[in-house]
């Protein structure tokens, strides 16, 4: 699946396009450690887009998985954390479209702000957190 050359501008706004719909953004705390995670996440029922996607996006060092939520169905994953995670948002943020998802990766690039591979001081990275929960509140009492 190669509509058009995975090195344009073409192939990484259909990339965001797909993401706008489809694409999760999610930050985490651990309870009892009070470290902050975040996950990037795009699932489907056919692996190819995933993998068109995953080229586009130069990320080799992670698959596209069958996550199987049900016996009878089989969902794949492309899935990106942390740092990683802030890498492709960065490529993806001029394109995106939905108001949700653009705030959520804004949010996401402030906690883990790319190229800082982990090593940000944690009372910025709690803030950046605090902002990120009263937005998901914020999400939760309008639905």
């Amino acid at each position: 699946m190669e509509p058009f050359d995975v090195n344009s501008e073409t192939a990484l706004a259909w990339v965001a396009g797909f993401f706008d719909g489809e694409g999760s953004v999610n930050v985490a705390r651990y309870e009892q450690t009070g470290s902050i995670t975040g996950h990037i996440m795009i699932t489907q029922k056919v692996p190819e887009p995933l993998e068109f996607m995953r080229t586009v996006l130069q990320v080799r060092s992670v698959a596209v998985r069958n996550v199987r939520y049900r016996e009878s169905q089989d969902t794949y994953e492309l899935a990106f954390s942390g740092p990683q995670g802030a890498t492709v948002l960065q490529m993806l943020l001029p394109y995106l479209r939905h108001p949700k998802q653009i705030r959520r990766a804004e949010l996401y690039l402030k906690v883990f702000p790319p190229g800082s591979k982990g090593m940000r001081m944690r009372e910025q990275r709690t803030r950046s957190y605090n902002e990120w929960s009263k937005l998901k509140n914020t999400e939760l009492q309008t639905m």
